[in-house]
């Protein structure tokens, strides 16, 4: 009778210490290994690898898509990109070549190991000159804009409205700066988009438009600041 109350103490105690002992193992299991203030020292290498599982994880994408830096809608395999530069610029812009840079660094947003160029005509160049054949461009938000086959007829024309910037915002002025005919062939060009002088003027192409009036809707002074039309090239 007196030695009943001392085995249910015994039982007790062992039940207690068992479960001591298995409770950092569950913590283990239950995390995954995840840091606590409890974990023992394999709990936090457990949080490690896991860390460097996860950076490990991201990558660029491949074929026509952003890559990993980039904010661009991915892209069909071959796809490239198209938009309207966020910024607005008086006719000196440099020329075609600063034309060009404009877009080529904006156009990092989109993908950073891109080529961009202006669609800008002057008496050096002519804008379809760049195209590359059998090709499709899409706006940062993955809508398609353009082919090869449209830039080059004539008239020129897109398969929808261009209007949105390198970020996927639209276009804050009405108009850019093109140099272009709809035919192709140059247009005014604010003596090679080298001069803001005021009385000259250029071509400019109306946002919005998928007729010739995308590359030129008439022609507007050199002294007033216009967006420009960027695609990306391979």
């Amino acid at each position: 009778m007196v030695q009943r109350p001392a085995l249910v103490v015994l039982a007790i105690g062992l039940v207690h210490c068992v479960g001591e002992d298995l409770r950092p193992t569950a913590v283990v299991v239950l995390d995954g290994g995840a840091s606590s203030s409890s974990s023992s020292s394999g709990g936090s290498s457990g949080s490690s690898s896991s860390s460097s599982s996860g950076s490990s994880s991201s990558s660029s994408s491949s074929g026509g898509g952003a890559d990993a830096s980039g904010t661009g809608s991915p892209l069909p395999a071959g796809g490239l990109y198209a938009f309207v530069s966020s910024s607005r610029h008086t006719g000196a812009l440099g020329g075609a070549a600063g034309a060009d840079k404009i877009c080529g660094d904006l156009g990092q947003t989109l993908r950073r190991s891109g080529t961009f160029r202006a669609w800008i005509s002057t008496s050096e160049r002519k804008a379809y000159e760049w195209v590359p054949a059998e090709k499709t461009w899409y706006s940062a938000t993955g809508v398609e804009v353009a082919t090869s086959a449209g830039l080059t007829s004539n008239p020129s024309s897109l398969r929808s409205e261009l209007t949105l910037d390198e970020s996927g915002a639209a276009a804050t002025g009405p108009t850019a700066w093109t140099g272009t005919n709809g035919s192709g062939s140059v247009g005014e060009t604010c003596n090679g988009f080298e001069s803001k002088e005021s009385g000259r003027k250029a071509s400019a192409g109306k946002l919005g438009h998928v007729d010739y009036n995308w590359t030129n809707a008439g022609t507007v002074e050199c002294s007033t600041e216009q967006h420009l039309l960027c695609f990306e090239v391979p």
